[in-house]
């Protein structure tokens, strides 16, 4: 059953089928419980049209240029992240290359849209019973991600999938799993819109392309130090520097040690920013050290530096529905940090 059919279900027929029907407040707040708990099988939707220049079909193989190994099947909700992150900087009036999009190599996989079978009920926990047939319902998708991507994986007790998608950085491979890929899709609702008689659709619930995308620019950019999350944090320990006490003693270590000289760049395609000054160094260097401190005060989202950066990084690359724990200071920077991003895409000496 889609998850629109189920919508429909959930709502016990309160809908009415007259195209001007509005819904109440309380049906709203009922799909919005169910758009919160799904069930993560969803029906794949058609492609929708975009303006962006770089769209591509979802039957496309992978688009994004010779750095990047595609396991076979994983492209529709790869090209579907490369399109709504290229979209993102079009907004922005930022230049990126859909090629760029990898500069370092990468291998991108998901379970999502196979005919992959599915357990005895999707929300049953486990009865124990000799009496009683139970097949996790996430069981053999765990199967094909633990062949194909070469990482454990784990059902809770209702026997789903415990993580949405997973990045191993010794090889640099991101996966997300089919729940993944529906989270960061727009929800199609059966709400009709009055104006268009077409369904209302939701904002992705999370961009789980985008948060694992994330853990692999925070490793990258680190430029063999490690994730850049962990040279920041090393920055902080005793020894190094003991008498830091303000965000602003940190950003200055931050911009003195070797170990972020090679973001101090130029950027030569996106000039009208920053009036010609467009600095990686400096602006993503004001997201990771308030990104700590944030942390070190309130906890960090996710329960890590590298969680909280990987979060921040992916609510910048789309829009979604989920708030995902950090400040608006934090959440304000997002065009100065793509197009930072934006001029490392454009740098030639990106080597890994």
């Amino acid at each position: 059953m889609s998850l629109l059919k189920e919508a429909y279900k959930s709502l016990d027929g309160l809908l009415g089928s007259a195209s001007n029907t509005q819904p109440t407040q309380e049906e709203i707040d009922r799909l919005a419980k169910l758009y919160a708990q799904r069930a993560g099988v969803m029906d794949t939707p058609d492609p929708a049209p975009r303006e962006s220049r770089h769209y591509y079909d979802q039957y496309t193989p992978s688009t994004f240029g010779h750095k990047v190994d595609m396991v076979h099947g994983s492209h529709p909700i790869w090209n579907e992240f490369g399109d709504r992150t290229l979209q993102t900087f079009d907004e922005y009036g930022l230049l990126v290359d859909r090629k760029n999009l990898f500069p370092w190599d990468a291998t991108l996989s998901s379970s999502a849209d196979r005919d992959i079978p599915r357990g005895t009920h999707p929300w049953l926990p486990n009865p124990k019973s000799p009496h009683q047939d139970y097949v996790p319902w996430d069981l053999y998708e765990k199967e094909w991600l633990e062949q194909n991507t070469g990482m454990p994986w784990f059902l809770n007790e209702f026997g789903r999938l415990k993580a949405s998608g997973k990045y191993r950085p010794d090889i640099n491979h991101l996966t997300v799993t089919q729940m993944g890929a529906d989270d960061s899709r727009d929800f199609i609702t059966p709400f009709l819109n009055k104006s268009t008689g077409q369904p209302e659709t939701w904002l992705p619930w999370q961009n789980v392309t985008g948060h694992e995308y994330g853990h692999y620019l925070d490793k990258n950019l680190g430029a063999g130090h490690g994730f850049l999350s962990d040279v920041l944090e090393s920055m902080v320990v005793a020894g190094h520097n003991p008498h830091n006490t303000s965000k602003e003693d940190l950003f200055n270590l931050w911009m003195n040690d070797p170990r972020t000289a090679h973001l101090d760049m130029e950027d030569q395609v996106n000039v009208s920013h920053h009036a010609g000054r467009n600095n990686p160094r400096e602006i993503l260097g004001r997201l990771y050290v308030d990104t700590l401190w944030e942390g070190k005060d309130q906890g960090y989202p996710g329960g890590s530096m590298i969680e909280s950066v990987a979060r921040a990084l992916g609510t910048f690359m789309d829009d979604q529905g989920s708030k995902e724990g950090h400040s608006q200071e934090i959440m304000d920077q997002r065009r100065d940090v793509m197009g930072a991003l934006a001029n490392v895409f454009s740098q030639n000496r990106w080597d890994r």
